[in-house]
């Protein structure tokens, strides 16, 4: 395979969703600073890991129908036939395995709790749409999703540094974890009807139309809610504050959801990402400034 297929096979587009909590996680070690070798090694095993989950998902959503030539997302490659699935479900072994092989490099320089990490994070990326639990076609992608590239991303970069647990990074982890939570229900309203044909059960196809736009808005309060709150308890620095400038696009992205059909809705899931992506580096650059 060619450089040019592997780079649109794991859709490095969406990576800023693994970049963002690591980056936290990594800041967050506070005054004894970033280490630069566990930091890249970190980084460099969570792309592993979402690379792996993409290209998954893109196996097993063409096998199962759910992906075709007409729908969104995916790489395309498999439904337009310019690789066969054995290709795609290798690489995406093959990526799993880099994972494994990262995780344990890691561990034994650092932290054994970063391998128990590396493994949950390669049975969820596996059990998104793999089976046996097809987490994704259950409705369980969204909680599933905020756990990996919240929670689970975060204090793996964290304890990558070599630091012990700390209740305060797991609350901090929280934001980034709605945020993402927020860019797969918007992917999910944007593929409702290819899901509701493949008798995929999202928690977009289960809420009705017109409640669409307030569980995305939920999101966003909670994310909001939970670093005013932590401001407020002095775990994060009021530098964080820098996040509220992002109002107005939050207010745009809400209404953009509860105009319905549109073409900026087609668009809501890179969108809801774009603001992901900016926020969070926000909240890292208020990390980082209560250090200087």
């Amino acid at each position: 395979m060619n450089a040019k297929l592997l780079f649109k096979a794991v859709r490095p587009f969406s990576f800023p969703a693994s970049v963002v909590p690591i980056v936290l996680g990594s800041v967050g070690v506070g005054a004894k600073g970033v280490s630069f070798v566990p930091f890249a090694l970190a980084l460099c095993l969570g792309l592993c890991v979402h690379s792996a989950t993409n290209l998954i998902n893109d196996y097993y959503d063409y096998m199962y129908g759910i992906d075709c030539a007409t729908s969104f997302g995916s790489s395309k490659l498999l439904p337009m036939k310019i690789l066969p699935p054995d290709t795609i479900y290798e690489l995406a072994m093959m990526f799993f395995r880099l994972t494994l092989l990262l995780g344990l490099i890691l561990s034994w320089m650092v932290d054994w709790r970063v391998f128990v990490i590396t493994i949950l994070g390669i049975l969820g990326g596996y059990s998104y749409t793999g089976p046996p639990y097809h987490l994704k076609y259950r409705g369980l992608g969204i909680p599933l999703v905020f756990i990996m590239m919240g929670p689970l991303m975060v204090k793996g970069a964290y304890f990558a540094q070599g630091r012990s647990f700390s209740l305060s990074m797991l609350l901090v982890s929280l934001p980034v974890g709605f945020l993402v939570a927020a860019i797969m229900y918007a992917n999910d309203i944007r593929d409702k009807e290819w899901d509701t044909k493949g008798n995929i059960t999202t928690l977009a196809v289960k809420i009705h139309e017109a409640y669409a736009g307030k569980v995305y808005a939920l999101f966003y309060v909670l994310a909001y809610g939970v670093t005013l709150t932590l401001i407020y308890v002095n775990t994060l620095p009021v530098a964080a504050l820098m996040v509220l400038i992002l109002m107005p696009q939050v207010v745009h992205l809400i209404k953009t959801v509860e105009g319905g059909p549109s073409e900026q809705l087609l668009q809501i899931d890179i969108m809801s990402a774009r603001f992901h992506l900016i926020f969070g580096l926000l909240l890292c650059g208020a990390l980082v400034l209560e250090l200087i």
